[in-house]
């Protein structure tokens, strides 16, 4: 299922174990159980669309925002650092489809609400899924 397998955060050691104990669903299954997956470290097979304003995941390249997920990649630190840091680290993932792992928060909408979904953070691996 998986070709090419990055760590992104720094913490690559503890990301083999996290991603191991990750539950794997599916977008819909966090869309309508959102409360039992709140917080979880989950683990996803869904596109990747970076976009200013709007990286998310989704189940097809062109699905409509309400049927996607926010994807949060930036992290701490100088905000332009960040965006910077985060885009040119992720742009191989653009329009691919992955199994990402990371933690939901149904409570984060994205960019301005959005993604009524909610979103996936502090993402501990990301593989690109083979056709």
């Amino acid at each position: 299922m998986s070709g090419t397998r990055r760590i992104i955060p720094i913490v690559a050691l503890a990301a083999a174990s996290v991603a191991a104990a990750d539950q794997r669903v599916s977008l819909e299954q966090l869309f309508e159980h959102s409360d039992k997956y709140n917080g979880s470290a989950v683990a996803v097979e869904a596109y990747v669309t970076l976009e200013f304003e709007g990286d998310r995941l989704c189940p097809d390249t062109k699905a409509e925002l309400a049927h996607c997920l926010w994807l949060d990649i930036l992290e701490p630190g100088d905000r332009a650092e960040r965006m910077f840091s985060a885009e040119k680290r992720w742009r191989p993932f653009n329009g691919k489809r992955v199994v990402i792992h990371g933690t939901f928060n149904q409570t984060n909408k994205g960019h301005r609400g959005l993604f009524r979904g909610g979103a996936i953070e502090k993402v501990t691996s990301i593989d690109i899924s083979k056709p």
